[in-house]
């Protein structure tokens, strides 16, 4: 039976990462296009090098826009408008839920910093995840950006609710585990993955979504940034929470139980800055006006070079007419 949910998974998971790997080119460009992350020209001689120059019309975009957003959100309380059901006109409960929900809104630590990180990502990549658990300890529903690459959604899905499976990737301590693990996981399978060495985390650091981003900040990754981390899956799906280890034995499943929320939707949220036609996955800004910017570059490169070529005219000289340069001097 746990192979046979397991090659569930492996498939569910793959044909995910193949649905989606076309749009992670996209979103690295747009990562690239949104921090002004210049690529090198190639210099004609040693004397003079071609500009190289990159106009921040993608950080100029996304910076007004999103501060506009933002502030329409928080303009007016209640953040989010419950509508009652007209069949039943529950005008009374939709009015305490509303007001229950904006209660639970701010109660989550660093709120705004949280909506405006959600905002700025879906406008550069097109649309963000939130991960939405329940803090039993505290009693709200707290709010947790995730990075969009580590989300995996159903290929098949036009909306986010009909999502028959949401896969997230998580990274965690294993000092983490040794003190939190034991209250949600098999301890027996715990104990196995915290005594064996797994090299799964740092072979993360090599991934190509995570090298470009690093290099965007002018920083750089390497296999001892994950050295102490480990690698597991959390698959909500139809049938419940599978959360498994990813590359190693197939029988190390941490935890497999039925969905505990009663409505029996994962607690994920997916906010899409311009939703397209068809499919989860919406558009972002660098993405739109990704072309448009190439044209800012290329046109201002070119100005510059040709300025720099009209100032540093080059001259050919016959050596028979026997010219005194020092007198040119």
């Amino acid at each position: 039976e746990q192979k046979r949910v397991l090659d569930n998974f492996q498939e569910r998971l793959g044909a995910m990462q193949e649905y989606r790997e076309p749009l992670e080119s996209v979103w690295l460009d747009g990562c690239r296009d949104y921090y002004s992350y210049k690529t090198g020209r190639i210099a004609t001689d040693s004397e003079f090098s071609l500009s190289n120059l990159f106009i921040p019309k993608t950080f100029e975009l996304v910076e007004t826009t999103v501060p506009r957003y933002f502030t329409a959100l928080f303009a007016a309380r209640p953040i989010i408008k419950v509508l009652p059901r007209e069949t039943l006109g529950d005008i009374e409960l939709a009015e305490d839920n509303e007001a229950v929900l904006d209660w639970q809104i701010w109660r989550v630590k660093m709120v705004k910093q949280k909506f405006l990180r959600v905002i700025k990502s879906a406008s550069v990549f097109g649309g963000a995840f939130v991960k939405l658990p329940w803090n039993a300890a505290e009693y709200y529903t707290d709010i947790v950006p995730l990075d969009i690459f580590d989300v995996w959604v159903d290929p098949i899905a036009q909306t986010f609710d009909e999502c028959r499976s949401v896969i997230q990737r998580c990274i965690v301590s294993k000092e983490w585990l040794k003190r939190h693990g034991a209250e949600y996981y098999d301890p027996e399978v715990l104990n196995k993955l915290l005594g064996e060495k797994d090299d799964t985390a740092e072979k993360i650091a090599s991934e190509t979504s995570r090298t470009e981003r690093a290099a965007v900040l002018g920083t750089k990754l390497s296999s001892k940034s994950y050295s102490n981390c480990v690698v597991f899956y959390e698959d909500w799906n139809e049938d419940g929470i599978l959360t498994t280890i990813g590359g190693r034995d197939k029988d190390l499943v941490l935890r497999q139980l039925p969905n505990p929320y009663w409505h029996g939707q994962p607690p994920y949220a997916y906010v899409s800055f311009t939703p397209g036609l068809f499919g989860i996955y919406g558009f972002g800004l660098p993405q739109i006006c990704h072309d448009l910017q190439e044209e800012y570059n290329t046109k201002r490169n070119q100005r510059i070079d040709n300025v720099n070529l009209s100032i540093n005219q080059e001259c050919l000289v016959n050596p028979d007419m026997h010219i005194n340069f020092d007198a040119l001097s």
